[in-house]
């Protein structure tokens, strides 16, 4: 791979459970969306480091749906309207996909880093891909990726464990209005540590959060 030194591209993707349990939290949600990628447009800007975001809401395995997929955060519109919640959790399979579609992008020149966060607020229920398949994926990545799973308890803990996802990046997050905001607070607190990391040649984390399995009150007093 060519690398242009200094030539930072980050690519973050927001993978959003969409299933009739996040129903109550629609309008919540857009906003978080929506604040974080207004974010990180500004930081884009100040910390002169390309951001490329990708978007994917999903609930039954053949209904998860791209809404954005590796845009410049300084060109990418509210998502209003794109997401809309119903349905069931396949969660393996949303986070499968959003994998093997952002693993497609050209690395040939610059620093590229990928940051994938996936929120849900319940468990697996309807993915046709195995939990081993997410786990050989994850355990498989190369070190410049970052996957990182917010989960309503702990047997969600337990789960995104099994799926293969680090210990130390799963969070707890409380399934209310008020939780939905201090996850998105944590999105954006974890993504400006992500791209100061950057510029110290850090290119990705098993230990994006600091606690093991921190709950969003704890991280934000």
């Amino acid at each position: 791979m060519t690398k242009v030194n200094g030539n930072y591209i980050n690519h973050i993707a927001l993978v959003l459970d969409a299933s009739g349990s996040m129903a109550s939290h629609e309008r919540e949600l857009v906003k978080v969306a929506d604040n974080q990628i207004a974010y990180l447009a500004q930081r884009s800007k100040e910390l002169d480091q390309e951001t490329r975001v990708t978007v994917y809401s999903f609930n039954f395995s053949n209904n998860i749906k791209c809404l954005v997929y590796d845009k410049d955060v300084l060109r990418i519109p509210s998502i209003a309207g794109l997401y809309r919640a119903d349905g069931q959790t396949a969660l393996i399979d949303a986070t499968v996909l959003a994998l093997d579609d952002v693993a497609l992008t050209p690395q040939k020149y610059g620093e590229h880093a990928f940051l994938i966060y996936v929120l849900t607020d319940g468990e697996e229920n309807n993915s046709k891909t195995s939990p081993d398949y997410l786990l050989r994926s994850i355990s498989g990545l190369p070190d410049n990726w970052t996957v990182a799973a917010f989960v309503p308890d702990q047997n969600g803990v337990f789960e995104a464990k099994k799926f293969g996802f680090p210990k130390e990046n799963i969070a707890v997050w409380d399934t209310t209005t008020k939780g939905i905001n201090e996850a998105g607070q944590k999105i954006r607190e974890t993504t400006e540590q992500f791209m100061q990391n950057r510029k110290l040649g850090i290119r990705g984390t098993k230990n994006l959060f600091t606690l093991k399995t921190p709950s969003i009150k704890a991280v934000s007093q």
